[in-house]
């Protein structure tokens, strides 16, 4: 195992801690709404396989590789410790839920899509993001 991959299942438990931490404190003041089987389904299963397949899968792997296209002998791949590829897909993903969601909806998706463009950028893999995803979808059942 590389120490990319441990890496990777370090912040991927750190991020499912906090992801679950933060369910249980909406929790504190808020109730669970039972959802019908579709919604749980959508909101849980099918929009993080579908939005991370697309948004990280395709979009940060295209703006990764332009990126790494060096400029004027300079390569900009990293800011803060996130990846210009990762900043740029998760503003992308929450434009893209503004006509959805509205504006404050959307403002509120750029942190967590930083957090499951950073699991991809440090494990390559999309099954990390996608469970990250589906956690924080779960608030979506809190009132």
């Amino acid at each position: 195992m590389t120490k990319n991959t441990l890496s990777a299942r370090f912040w991927l438990i750190i991020l499912i801690v906090a992801g679950f931490a933060w369910f249980g404190f909406r929790l504190m003041y808020g109730s669970i709404v039972v959802p019908p089987i579709f919604d749980i389904f959508t909101f849980v299963l099918f929009a993080p396989v579908a939005e991370e397949l697309f948004f990280r899968g395709v979009i940060q792997d295209a703006i990764f590789i332009k990126v790494q296209q060096k400029s004027f002998g300079i390569t900009f791949d990293s800011l803060l410790g996130l990846s210009v590829a990762n900043l740029l897909t998760s503003i992308f993903f929450s434009l893209l839920h503004i006509p959805f969601w509205g504006v404050p909806h959307s403002l509120l998706v750029f942190f967590p899509s930083l957090a499951f463009g950073f699991l991809y950028d440090k494990s390559g893999r999309l099954l990390y993001p996608i469970i990250l995803h589906a956690i924080y979808n779960l608030n979506t059942f809190i009132v």
